[in-house]
């Protein structure tokens, strides 16, 4: 699969092929496999298995905004800790393990790395 890796990491698909053939429904078809969803935290780190994953910083869908921040008089900024995700779908398929965002569309290999 290829790509331009800026291209992958904002859209969160391989855009070189239509992105419906990422979508979860189609990739699961005729195979055995377990899937559960993951709460991500603010940090894109989430928990599977008893291993922690960690979601690339690039991916906007997944990137928090307004995070907690110490003020110059000491106080702390008005926070919300915002992001468009805050859940991954985990598939495994004989001992390999995909990656699904929020919206249900595969996430690119190297977006994810065991942390």
């Amino acid at each position: 699969m290829r790509g331009d890796i800026s291209t992958i990491m904002t859209t969160n698909t391989i855009t070189n092929t239509k992105k419906e053939k990422y979508h979860i429904s189609n990739f699961l078809k005729n195979k055995s496999y377990t899937t559960q969803p993951c709460v991500v935290d603010t940090d894109n780190i989430f928990l599977y298995k008893d291993k922690l994953y960690e979601i690339d910083g690039r991916i906007k869908s997944y990137k928090v905004h307004n995070k907690p921040r110490k003020l110059s008089n000491g106080q702390w900024n008005d926070w919300t800790n915002e992001c468009e995700m805050d859940t991954v779908y985990v598939v495994e398929d004989k001992n390999k393990i995909h990656f699904f965002d929020q919206d249900l569309y595969r996430l690119h290999p190297s977006a994810v790395r065991e942390f």
